[in-house]
């Protein structure tokens, strides 16, 4: 069951609960398949600049992210933390944004390329934000976060880069029972 996916130059990888499955331009079935060992599901996929594509996925201990050099062969895993990374992007300066939900401290970090991870919006109160990206130009952040039953907080949330403080918010229409589960890539202002 696909979960995320990324686009690099034509090149497609779909996050599923197990694996990374790659289309060429064009393919109506996958081209390759990529695989991560210890994952128990998988939950996001981005492409950095140079073609290298990422795993984010949970394990029976926490979470991890794996990256796949050009998007091919044997996965590196990565030394990510804190929290537990869930959706996965990269900002136009190569460097890896992830969410982390639940007890394992909601928030968004960033990472400076793929190492020395740090918490920036954790004030913004998010519960259980799970998928995130960019608009155009990388100066705003698009969060997804179903929330909880207990509040009226699901929505789509539009973060500042620069600022951290939040511009825009979607609730209408959802709910923790009808929650938004991705964020296109690079949707731009809306």
């Amino acid at each position: 069951m696909p979960v995320d996916v990324a686009v690099y130059n034509g090149e497609l990888a779909v996050a599923n609960q197990k694996n990374v499955t790659v289309f060429t331009k064009g393919a109506q079935k996958p081209t390759r398949t990529l695989t991560a060992s210890g994952v128990v599901a998988g939950s996001g996929t981005a492409f950095d600049s140079k073609g290298n594509c990422y795993f984010s996925f949970s394990t029976s201990s926490g979470a991890s992210v794996d990256e796949f050099k050009a998007c091919n062969g044997k996965p590196q895993a990565l030394s990510i933390s804190p929290g537990s990374p869930y959706g996965i992007a990269f900002d136009g300066k190569g460097n890896l944004w992830y969410t982390s939900y639940a007890a394992a401290g909601p928030g968004v970090y960033e990472c400076s390329g793929v190492t020395s991870c740090a918490q920036v919006y954790k004030a913004l109160n998010f519960i259980n934000p799970q998928y995130l990206n960019f608009s155009k130009g990388f100066t705003d952040l698009w969060i997804d976060d179903p929330a909880n039953y207990q509040c009226y907080c699901t929505g789509l949330y539009e973060i500042d880069v620069a600022t951290g403080k939040e511009v825009g918010r979607i609730i209408s229409d959802m709910s923790f029972f009808d929650p938004p589960t991705g964020v296109a890539v690079a949707p731009g202002p809306l």
